[in-house]
């Protein structure tokens, strides 16, 4: 019998560590695939904004202003389960490291420490992890707002 506390051994905390490893690296892609396709719809309806503004069509502007913010809001709900998942994950990883006794050395504990200075606040996360949505949703406010003045 093992001598580290708890019901599992070192070997099966090992493959759980990797497991969890491994899941929490398939979340951090699939966040970042949606990031890119936030980049690409913004890049997208943007332009098609910018071409109803040329065109003096407001109506136009109006329907492709509205519908980059609800398709950016239905992105970035995505983008939040994913991010949810991943932490779900990340703070497994950390519970296997602390009980591998990597409790300073992991990286999912540094990680962690360093995570809430980061990001701690409302303001830091929507300038760093939620970037890419909140210039778009500023970007689509205010050509809501150009065509309905």
């Amino acid at each position: 019998m093992s001598d580290e506390p708890g019901p599992h051994n070192r070997d099966t905390l090992d493959l759980l560590y990797a497991e969890s490893c491994s899941t929490f690296r398939q979340y951090s892609q699939h966040s970042l695939t949606v990031r890119l396709a936030v980049i690409a719809e913004g890049l997208i309806l943007l332009s098609a904004c910018g071409y109803t503004i040329v065109e003096k069509q407001f109506y136009f502007l109006t329907v492709l202003s509205i519908f980059g913010l609800l398709f950016t809001t239905l992105l970035f709900l995505l983008h939040i389960a994913y991010l949810q998942a991943a932490q779900m994950f990340f703070q497994a990883s950390a519970g296997i490291e602390r009980r591998l006794g990597e409790c300073e050395t992991g990286p999912f504990n540094c990680y962690m420490r360093s995570r809430e200075t980061k990001y701690g606040t409302v303001a830091r996360r929507l300038v760093s992890i939620h970037a890419t949505f909140t210039s778009l949703w500023i970007a689509y406010c205010l050509c809501l707002a150009y065509s309905l003045i």
